[in-house]
């Protein structure tokens, strides 16, 4: 018997951004730059060179230097071990560093791109991609022929330029890319001046944070490391002929992706301020706190979150506002209004600079609390803390109706967990759950006036109690819906984002199975992958894989073969990690009948959805028959969308190639599209 499988794509695409974060150092590791040239001559969307760590140390690459055209484009880097050679038009093994949205300066003008943190170890080489994503937006100058550039830390050896889109657009040998490299060679000893900042985009707007008001912006501190803050300089808003008299200024911890727990706080007079423009009738002064020094840490192997908030008093009791940006171009800040945090959709303008020293970070089992009721909040609240009697996870109190997830990482057990509802009405009735690894530790609900302690909480088994590696899966069920977090987690593979990992085991029938993070629980900008197992988990090698489905969270379908155990990665796009929620869903694979009709989701009359990922199996009832499938009806966006025929039972099986090219949206050879019907296939 023969079985033919019809597989249809549809791609919807969006674009996050980052913020500049730079590390100056001292000690050890030292700062420098080569350029290649700024010569032109040729141009079109990247190139793909080679950077080696030729001297005697390691290098960390900071950020770039490119040649583009004049006007507004998103730049993506790409990194892969190993030289770019053999990987021109094959995205297996590279990993995006970073992308930005750029405003390009023109021919032979220096544009500057932030995007870094990639460490080559010395004698190692690494091929990099730069590429314009959405070219034609504008085009990447480079020079015809081939060259190296050499210091006594690394050598640059170009190069190919590129065409559009990444990896399968055309290549052009002997291309030499066009820029500098910015990097730091040596070990760090003993830490350095590190800076974040978001400019300023001529004080667009800004949000008002004189007392109660508090207008917090996140601070990131990269993996790895701990950083000390030491200045905030911060462009405020204020009356003509007025002066910022203090700014008290709050810490907090990251909470599901905005301020939760306080964890210090000072008042400071300005050391320095200065008009530096005006608009809505307001002065805008950028001024300058020299701080007392305070140490946020960090953890192993990925970024930490943490939220800087200010409330700020003028000389003439006026109101003051924290500069934003209209159209952020990274994380947004927030504003404790009436009573409650607001998230503003605009970025704050700000420059964070301190010390940062490495071996930041730590370990330990991965924590969940939970706390929820369909009905009033406003008299409850909680905490989890250490077995140093430090409060790491805290909530409440509340509106109506809520569920609050949060998560923690911590090695300090056991742990307590401590709620109350102090309301005498009986209308607060939180029910709350505290698990580790997946695990419940503790679970109850409470009536009004009650309090309860949790004590002497551990890990089930004290083992990891995280999926952060593929073999650590947590294992999922149809039906079932679990809480996690991507953030503390470790980078596996994929985007440059921390992951973790579920399996799924068929259930002895073909079917659908289908893993969403669009239930509302997902708090970030989320990617999932699936793959056959953990001995591959490079892009390319899943066989399924969604960015945006649902707004910026994730949501794919794959065909199980009934028996085997299929790996499922939960990570971000880009760099962006935080809380979700995953549910998985299966339906047995529809069988078509010999003499019926299939069409896609939309009827017969209507057009298939974005995001699209549709599979229809076709066996004939008899083994010694076949089946002949034509279409009668065929319009499938060009380039862009496809769909795939298999001569077999599922989607491994062998292709029946169109001859078509990969589609510009990143799938893969072989597809049909556009109107020419395809077929019959037999």
């Amino acid at each position: 018997m023969k079985k033919t499988t019809l597989l249809i794509l549809a791609m919807f695409c969006a674009v996050t951004y980052a913020q500049n974060i730079e590390k100056a150092t001292s000690g050890g590791c030292a700062p420098d730059d080569i350029t290649t040239a700024f010569t032109s001559g040729n141009s079109f969307a990247g190139n793909m060179f080679d950077i080696t760590a030729s001297g005697t140390e390691d290098v960390e690459i900071e950020k770039f230097d490119i040649n583009v055209e004049a006007g507004s484009a998103t730049i993506s880097v790409f990194s892969r071990p190993g030289s770019y050679v053999g990987f021109e038009n094959n995205s297996a093994g590279w990993t995006l560093m970073g992308s930005e949205v750029i405003t390009g300066l023109g021919e032979n003008v220096p544009t500057e791109l932030n995007v870094g943190g990639l460490v080559i170890p010395e004698g190692e080489t690494y091929g990099i991609y730069i590429t314009v994503t959405d070219f034609p937006s504008v085009s990447m100058f480079y020079t015809n022929g081939d060259n190296v550039y050499s210091d006594g830390n690394i050598t640059v050896a170009t190069g190919v330029g590129k065409g559009n889109p990444d990896f399968t657009g055309s290549t052009f040998n002997s291309r030499s890319w066009n820029g500098t490299v910015y990097y730091c060679s040596g070990s760090g000893g003993g830490g350095g001046i590190c800076t974040q900042s978001s400019p300023s985009a001529a004080f667009q707007n800004g949000f008002f944070n004189e007392s109660p008001n508090v207008v917090a912006c996140d601070l990131i501190v990269a993996a790895d490391d701990d950083f000390t803050l030491e200045q905030i300089t911060m462009n405020q808003f204020h009356n003509p002929g007025a002066t910022i008299a203090s700014v008290n200024l709050s810490y907090y911890a990251n909470a599901a992706g905005q301020p939760g727990a306080l964890i210090g706080s000072e008042t400071v007079v300005p050391t320095s301020q200065s008009v530096i423009g005006a608009n809505f009738g307001f002065n805008v002064s950028e001024v300058v706190l020299d701080v007392t020094p305070f140490l946020f840490t960090g953890q192993a192997g990925q970024q930490t979150n943490y939220w800087i908030g200010a409330t700020v008093l003028s000389s003439d009791g006026g109101q003051n506002a924290w500069e934003s940006n209209l159209t952020p171009q990274g994380n947004t800040m927030w504003q404790f209004f009436n009573g409650a945090w607001v998230n503003t959709l605009e970025e704050g303008v700000y420059v964070f600079t301190g010390e940062c020293t490495s071996g930041g970070g730590g370990s330990g089992n991965q924590w969940t609390v939970n706390v929820q009721d369909t009905g009033f909040g406003d008299e409850v609240s909680w905490e989890l803390r250490d077995n140093l009697g430090a409060v790491i996870l805290s909530g409440g109190p509340y509106g109506s109706g809520y569920n609050d997830t949060q998560m923690v990482n911590t090695e300090n057990e056991p742990l307590v967990f401590f709620i109350e509802s102090i309301g005498a009405f009986n209308d607060n009735t939180p029910t709350y759950t505290v698990s580790c690894g997946g695990e419940v530790v503790a679970t109850g609900t409470l009536a009004g006036g009650q309090e309860v302690t949790e004590s002497g909480l551990v890990c089930p088994g004290g083992g990891s109690g995280n999926n952060w590696e593929c073999a650590d899966a947590f294992e999922l069920a149809c039906g079932d819906v679990v809480a996690g977090t991507t953030t503390g987690a470790t980078n596996s593979g994929g985007n440059a984002s921390p992951d973790v990992f579920y399996s799924y085991t068929g259930s002895g029938e073909v079917e659908l199975v289908t893993i969403s993070l669009c239930d509302g629980g997902t708090n970030y900008d989320s990617f999932l992958r699936v793959f056959e197992s953990c001995g591959n988990l490079s892009v390319g090698s899943e066989i399924a894989s969604n960015d945006d489905f649902c707004g910026l969270q994730s949501q794919l379908t794959f065909e199980s073969d009934g028996t085997s155990t299929y790996i499922i990665m939960v990570e971000g796009f880009s760099t962006s990690s935080g809380n979700f929620s995953l549910a998985i869903t299966c339906e047995l694979a529809p069988v078509l009948e010999c003499g019926g009709q299939f069409v896609d989701t939309g009827g017969p009359g209507g057009n298939y959805s974005n995001n699209e990922d549709e599979v229809w199996t076709i066996s004939p009832d008899d083994p010694d028959d076949f089946v002949v499938v034509t279409f009668t009806a065929f319009d499938v966006e060009a380039t862009w969308d496809a769909l795939y025929v298999y001569d077999g039972p599922d989607t491994s099986s062998p292709l029946i190639s169109s001859g078509n090219p990969p589609t510009n949206s990143g799938f893969p050879a072989g597809g049909y599209w556009g109107v020419n019907i395809p077929g019959p296939f037999a």
